[in-house]
């Protein structure tokens, strides 16, 4: 489990798989995050410039080898017909990835990944 959000992570312990991702609230329903801009429910105690905190899951990040978004494999485990990826964006971020087997990357090797979030779930941030 990848925690990167604070005060939240009894979620991502329920939910069993997920990592939170710092964000901020723009106008509607749109959350700035590292990854980009993403689609959201705004919670409604939430106004703009609200900091907030994203939960995406592994099957949110999707291996594409041509995207630009790159991140480095730092650990995996097999799952069967498939493997699932701590990855390590640019920035130290890490999140999880959900992959064929069929893809079988090495440790320290950079791969290409795109988000195809259906639904963003989306926490207000909590005091340290």
């Amino acid at each position: 489990m990848v925690k990167t959000g604070k005060g939240s992570g009894f979620v991502t312990d329920f939910i069993g798989g997920g990592v939170l991702i710092h964000g901020t609230i723009l106008n509607g329903n749109q959350v700035e995050t590292v990854l980009g801009t993403l689609a959201g429910e705004r919670p409604p105690q939430c106004g703009n410039t609200c900091k907030v905190e994203v939960l995406l899951r592994p099957d949110d990040f999707v291996h594409a080898e041509a995207s630009a978004m790159q991140a480095e494999v730092v650990h995996k485990a097999f799952r069967g017909a498939d493997i699932l990826y701590t990855l390590m964006l640019a920035g130290g971020q890490k999140v999880l990835s959900l992959v064929s087997s069929h893809h079988n990357h090495a440790y320290g090797e950079m791969i290409g990944i795109r988000i195809e979030a259906d639904h963003v779930v989306v926490f207000p941030c909590t005091a340290a």
